[in-house]
């Protein structure tokens, strides 16, 4: 089931994601709020839009997200962006609080960047899981995981995870992160 990820499959997520974790902490012009501005309609009438979100607005969004977790042990994630079609990409902002993962995951074609606005968040990352239960076509759960590496990752540090990679997390006080998931559907693949 592994397969060796390409150095351009890498090169591409992690461009994606660096530039959308750019874009959304810059903040570079003076306005609020989430802007949808549409670009001229493509062959055959398409009207694809990309939204931008100041620094000002993550802050907000993380606000709200750290209030929606409170300090009991939760977690909150809001969606920054939707999957399209062709090419899924997602965003969330999320926040934790004492709070661990029940299981790991593993998702065959989706990878996961996450970089953390504040706090620290521990990343069980790699391994082998254990009695896997395929949830859902292409995406596995499993209550336990050998060989994984512990990551402790802190404030303006981002994790990239691989698809195919087992992944837990545990956050023993609080946290919050962006996430950014990438990756073509199960059925356009290779």
């Amino acid at each position: 089931m592994s397969r060796i990820i390409s150095r351009r499959d890498t090169l591409t997520t992690v461009s994606v994601a660096v530039g959308t974790i750019m874009a959304a902490s810059a903040g570079a012009h003076a306005q609020t709020g989430p802007k949808h501005i549409p670009p001229p309609a493509a062959p055959g009438g398409a009207r694809p839009t990309f939204t931008r979100f100041t620094a000002a607005d993550i802050a907000s969004l993380e606000s709200q997200v750290i209030a929606e977790a409170g300090s009991k042990s939760s977690y909150a994630m809001r969606s920054l962006s939707e999957a399209t079609p062709t090419f899924e990409v997602r965003s969330l902002i999320g926040a934790t609080s004492r709070f661990r993962s029940p299981f790991f995951e593993m998702h065959e074609t989706i990878d996961h960047i996450y970089y953390i606005l504040a706090g620290e968040h521990e990343f069980m990352l790699g391994g082998e899981m254990v009695k896997p239960n395929e949830v859902e076509p292409g995406a596995w759960h499993a209550k336990s995981c050998v060989g994984f590496k512990t990551i402790v990752a802190r404030k303006g540090d981002i994790i990239f995870a691989p698809r195919r990679l087992p992944r837990s997390g545990n956050t023993p006080n609080a946290a919050s992160m962006i996430v950014i998931a990438t990756g073509l559907p199960l059925d356009q693949q290779r």
